[in-house]
């Protein structure tokens, strides 16, 4: 399947492209990592309150954490550390 010649430029796969538009779509607050995958991957999560569900999200959020590291690298998203735990937004030019 084709991907944008932006997406190409970037360097991007699907999942960081899902949590740019994500974060483009809310450029005034900013998100825990566990927010976003929540937010990303609500599909792919079993059913509110299942055990099963927590474990999906802790897995998913450990594996999105090195995308949203990437994205911080290339600029296009900005993280802070606040109280112990780190916050992304989208970056504002």
């Amino acid at each position: 399947m084709p991907i944008s010649r932006e997406q190409f430029e970037k360097g991007l796969d699907n999942t960081a492209q899902r949590i740019l538009k994500f974060l483009t779509e809310h450029p005034d607050s900013a998100y825990e990592p566990s927010e976003i995958v929540e937010a990303i991957d609500e599909g792919k999560l079993p059913s509110e309150n299942s055990l099963w569900r927590g474990m999906a999200l802790l897995s998913l959020t450990w594996q999105n954490h090195s995308i949203l590291e990437e994205l911080v690298k290339k600029g296009l998203v900005d993280k802070k550390i606040i109280k112990g735990g780190s916050w992304y937004c989208i970056h504002r030019d």
